[in-house]
């Protein structure tokens, strides 16, 4: 009879059977996750009890089930903000600051733990509750839900189990990531099965206002001509499955988009397929609890959400659903953060949690030693008032605790700070810190944050909204010159990737070539179009930009032509023809800095274009997803779309592109750090820049009396006060825009109109609060450039004194 709990192998076994790689080094074990061997009765029934939450939240929560009903009854019963969502939010947050400011957590009385233990009992259906009653404002509650609660019913059935009781929760744990592995591909395959299978499945205009009718609020704010006669809150049309959008007279056919703000129907329709994400996820963060987990594999899992939150932003911008995706997209890899700390907390105990975090501690010191205050800072900027709420707390959690040490004669360990004792240290470790440098790049991260999501991810939109409609009349050869030349300009912007540029030869000449060419020829068109762009502005960065740029000696300088991951990728774009690790990098690499680095290396032209030839990969199903957002809008006299499948298959290939570039981005990280290590002897051999390695021993020098120059406790407090204010006036942009984004800019997609949209003029994308967003950045930058002109004349006295001091040393000598 096979035993129900599996042996463990030994490390090195394990390792060799995990280690093992194809002869290109395609797949690596840092990167999917990697299952334990379970004899098939154990691993049929953990299976089970992973398709037990998967199945009720398929039920419940998405278009296969019953979603729409629960989105109804939740809309209908608890409308709008205010009251029941408010007491309920409220009391859940006095329960728990009650609970931390009484440190509940160390009763040791019958009926402390009792107390205690029902208060926790409290707090977790209430806010199984709140999320519940918000639904139908944030759809994307329910799967965040299901994220925290599918490990949480797994450990409480390995008690429920007997046979699984004698395991420890650490190997336990291990053993789920096949079964959800399984249950993942299971779930996306029936999905995807389900959709295809039956049009009335595929997601279209229709589709998609035939069930918002029913749970969302339509927004008449760009449409107030728009409501239904006699009415205040409805439509003026309807829709039905099998039946088209019926409008009323005087009607617009425009009016359908009094719903694109409402993310509900989306995110019901693609429920399984989040689903089937999270149990990937899950099983990659089950990994972790092997026997032969290391540090490298934790720092490697930060990396792929790092990577899923970029990717699934890019995503989400080229797709033109906007920023409610994106918000979805962020909470769902926050929870993943938090579920895989709770996870790593119940699996380890306490000694070996400190030995797992000094470890990576010191990886990251001797590695990323240069880089930690830039990781610093940008903790700083995200995470303020995160932490002046923390603070407050623990302020309050020290007060209470002196209070009952005076009067009820409670021995509380004796600290006499004006925190707790592990806030006191919290708070020392952070006066460690070189808080110059990490206020300072906590501003540059707010300015590069503001950049990235109004110049960046809106005015690129709008401006290629702007060319779409200024084509759409144009013969063929002249939209591909417009489009061409546009194109070639905007991968001349460093900011600007290639993705939004691709959708646009989709959007723009599939329509225009249609007629002459049909929808395959002219879709075959701008996927050659789109790669020829590429290469011939990939040739220009890489012989114009790049290598008339390495004549100087500050850009050789300062893309680190000496470091170790610059002679790294010089060593893998050396190789002739094309190899993985070189496609890797010259594809998912962003674009103009990867090709101007070239030109900076001086690398042989003929071969990296050769390596950037399967950028096409990328390329067509960009384009295609393109043609299809023009063709998803294609609809009859009677508003019923000519091409219902066009936003389904849409949608596919927004995920194929992500894919794409997601695991392209992963592979260069890879590659670069496997090379980095293994050949150290060819990465040495490499001539070293002389100038350059002049240049920066002068700069070291100059750094170090920088850093003596405006270390925090010699910065006069008039400066402090202007480089914290500016760190305060970042953080409150960044927070304005990334919470209220709806406030700050209007939705604007690529098919969207300036005239339309914007009422004629680019500039009311900003609205008040956006502006006020700016004002606050702009006022930031004034008083980081006072700063930094400060700092700069402070150095350079400090060097002249320095200068003087060994003058007089050598002639009193």
């Amino acid at each position: 009879k096979p035993s129900l709990i599996p042996q463990q192998k030994s490390i090195n076994d394990e390792e060799q059977a995990n280690c093992q790689l194809d002869k290109g080094g395609i797949l690596s074990y840092s990167f999917f996750p990697q299952v334990e061997r379970l004899p098939w009765q154990t691993f049929l029934v953990i299976v089970f009890l992973v398709i037990i939450p998967s199945v009720w939240y398929i039920l419940l929560f998405t278009m296969m089930g019953f979603g729409s009903k629960t989105m109804y009854y939740f809309s209908e019963t608890y409308p709008g903000s205010g009251g029941t969502r408010n007491y309920n939010l409220g009391g859940i947050m006095t329960i728990i600051f009650f609970l931390n400011i009484v440190d509940s957590n160390e009763w040791t009385s019958k009926c402390g733990k009792l107390f205690y233990k029902l208060s926790t009992a409290s707090i977790v259906a209430a806010f199984v509750m709140y999320v519940l009653i918000i639904t139908d404002d944030h759809p994307y509650g329910p799967i965040c839900l299901f994220l925290i609660i599918t490990p949480l019913w797994l450990l409480l059935s390995k008690f429920l189990i007997p046979q699984h009781r004698k395991v420890g929760t650490r190997i336990y744990m291990s053993w789920l990531s096949g079964p959800m592995l399984f249950v993942s591909i299971i779930i996306c395959t029936t999905w995807t099965f389900w959709t295809l299978s039956v049009a009335d499945h595929q997601w279209n205009a229709i589709y998609q206002i035939n069930h918002q009718t029913s749970y969302c609020k339509p927004d008449f704010t760009e449409h107030p001509n728009c409501v239904r006669v006699n009415t205040e809150s409805d439509a003026c049309f309807e829709a039905a499955i099998g039946a088209g959008i019926v409008y009323d007279e005087d009607c617009e056919k425009s009016c359908v988009e009094v719903y694109d703000g409402c993310l509900n129907s989306f995110i019901l329709w693609i429920g399984p397929l989040l689903v089937g994400f999270c149990l990937f996820a899950l099983s990659f963060v089950c990994t972790f609890m092997r026997a032969s987990t290391t540090e490298k594999d934790i720092i490697n899992f930060g990396k792929l959400c790092g990577f899923i939150l970029f990717v699934g932003w890019c995503g989400a911008q080229m797709s033109g659903i906007g920023s409610g995706i994106v918000t979805a997209i962020m909470l769902i890899v926050f929870t993943l953060f938090l579920v895989a700390g709770i996870m790593i907390t119940v699996s380890f105990n306490g000694r070996e949690r400190s030995a797992q975090a000094a470890t990576i501690t010191r990886k990251l010191e001797e590695k990323y030693g240069s880089f930690l205050d830039i990781g610093k800072g940008i903790f700083i900027t995200t995470c303020m008032p995160g932490i002046i709420l923390y603070l407050a707390i623990s302020a309050i959690n020290q007060f209470v605790r002196r209070q009952r040490e005076i009067y009820l004669g409670h021995v509380t360990g004796g600290h006499r700070g004006w925190l707790t004792r592990v806030g006191s240290d919290q708070y020392a470790y952070f006066k460690s810190w070189n808080r110059t440098a990490v206020f300072k790049y906590g501003v540059y991260s707010g300015i590069g944050f503001i950049v990235v999501n109004v110049l960046l991810a809106k005015f690129t939109i709008v401006f290629m909204s702007w060319l779409i409609q200024r084509t759409q009349s144009a013969p063929l050869p002249a939209v591909t010159g417009v489009i061409a030349l546009a194109g070639f300009l905007m991968f001349l912007v460093p900011v600007i990737p290639g993705v939004p540029i691709y959708l646009t030869l989709g959007i723009v000449l599939v329509p225009a070539g249609k007629e002459t060419m049909g929808y395959a020829f002219s879709l075959c068109y701008s996927i050659f179009v789109g790669l020829v762009l590429k290469l011939f502005a990939s040739a220009f960065q890489q012989k114009v930009i790049g290598q008339l740029c390495s004549n100087y000696i500050f850009v050789r300088q300062a893309v680190g032509i000496n470091s170790v991951l610059i002679k790294s990728t010089r060593l893998i774009l050396s190789e002739p023809g094309i190899t993985i690790p070189k496609v890797a990098i010259l594809i998912g690499g962003p674009d103009w800095p990867i090709s101007v680095l070239c030109g900076i290396l001086r690398l042989d032209l003929a071969s990296i274009m050769v390596g950037t030839l399967p950028t096409v990969i990328i390329i067509v199903p960009s384009v295609v997803t393109g043609a299809l957002l023009y063709m998803a809008d294609e609809k009859y006299d009677d508003g019923v779309p000519v091409f219902p499948w066009a936003s389904t298959v849409g949608a596919i290939c927004t995920a194929c592109t992500t894919l794409i570039l997601f695991g392209t981005a992963t592979f260069a990280i890879y590659y670069m750090e496997q090379v980095s290590s293994s050949r150290i002897d060819e990465i040495n051999a490499i001539v070293t820049d002389e100038e350059v390695q002049i240049a920066d021993e002068r700069e070291s020098y100059g750094k170090e009396v920088y850093a003596q120059a405006t270390k925090w406790s010699v910065v006069p407090f008039r400066q402090k006060i202007v480089l914290v204010s500016s760190l305060t006036y970042a953080i409150a942009s960044c927070y304005m825009v990334f919470l209220f984004p709806e406030y700050c800019f209007v939705e604007f997609g690529l098919t969207s109109t300036i005239e339309r949209d914007l009422n004629g003029n680019f500039l009311n994308l900003i609205q008040p609060m956006g502006i006020l967003s700016c004002a606050l950045l702009a006022i930031s930058c004034s008083l980081l450039a006072i700063f930094l002109h400060w700092s700069k004349r402070k150095t350079a006295d400090t060097l002249k004194r320095i200068v003087d001091e060994n003058s007089s040393g050598v002639e009193l000598g």
